[in-house]
């Protein structure tokens, strides 16, 4: 029942107060950090076709949507430092998995936009910054086809074991690149009648060659388990740093 799962709710409300008064409060959530997918280009012997094999991984806590809604408040103290906000983490699994039926399908979604409503109440808040993810065509800088190479979603990390590469510093030849991304979506919603006033996308990566040789690790060994963290931390800051601004702005 959704009250028992407001009562386990996980729940951080961090607000920050400016003086005089202010037009609106702004919430800031994030959906898109309950999953990380890997893709792996793959192409069939003896042809040309290449496809993606993703795999999908889910995450059971709010690490990386903690670093969204951080990164997002600092760019809205930053362009309206008067405006208050409150930054709000939430567990809930029906939210994360309507995250973004419930604005583009808004009537058969409407139990859970009455409670994300609820919880902008709870907060006195006019206005969310809702950020979740983003579904849209794969840019990838080194890619061995010549077609498009498909569609990202969310946050993870793309992967090519076969690219050729080669330094331009040292001449030093590699093989396979891992590239992790953060494709998402910036909605700012009125939270009296919970429409999208406006929207914005932001598709972040960074390409990071392995440089082991022909004969080396894959390239998702490249860079350990703390970079690959650090990568996708980097990837989410500059993601609200260029995004949040432009969802602002008259």
């Amino acid at each position: 029942m959704r009250i028992l799962a407001t009562m386990l709710l996980t729940l951080v409300s961090l607000t920050a107060h400016a003086d005089g008064q202010t037009p609106r409060k702004i919430g800031i959530m994030a959906l898109s950090g309950n999953s990380m997918s890997t893709y792996n280009f793959v192409t069939q012997t003896g042809t040309r076709v290449a496809q993606l094999a993703r795999n999908l991984v889910p995450l059971k806590n709010t690490a990386f949507d903690e670093v969204t809604v951080q990164a997002a408040n600092k760019a809205v103290l930053k362009a309206e430092p008067a405006t208050p906000t409150a930054m709000i983490l939430t567990l809930d699994a029906e939210l994360y998995q309507a995250q973004n039926a419930m604005f583009d399908s808004p009537e058969a979604n409407k139990a859970n936009l009455d409670y994300l409503q609820g919880l902008l109440k709870q907060r006195n808040v006019t206005h969310l910054i809702l950020v979740t993810k983003l579904n849209a065509d794969a840019e990838v800088k080194f890619s061995r086809s010549h077609e498009s190479t498909g569609r990202f979603e969310g946050l993870g990390f793309y992967l090519d074991n076969g690219v050729e590469i080669t330094e331009d510093a040292t001449g030093q030849f590699g093989r396979g690149i891992i590239m992790p991304f953060a494709y998402v979506k910036l909605r700012l919603i009125d939270a009296s009648t919970m429409k999208v006033v406006k929207e914005v996308y932001q598709k972040q990566s960074c390409t990071i060659g392995n440089m082991k040789g022909e004969n080396g690790l894959y390239a998702w060994n490249a860079i350990t388990s703390d970079e690959k963290v650090r990568n996708m931390e980097s990837l989410l800051n500059a993601a609200m740093e260029k995004g949040v601004p432009q969802l602002l702005a008259n």
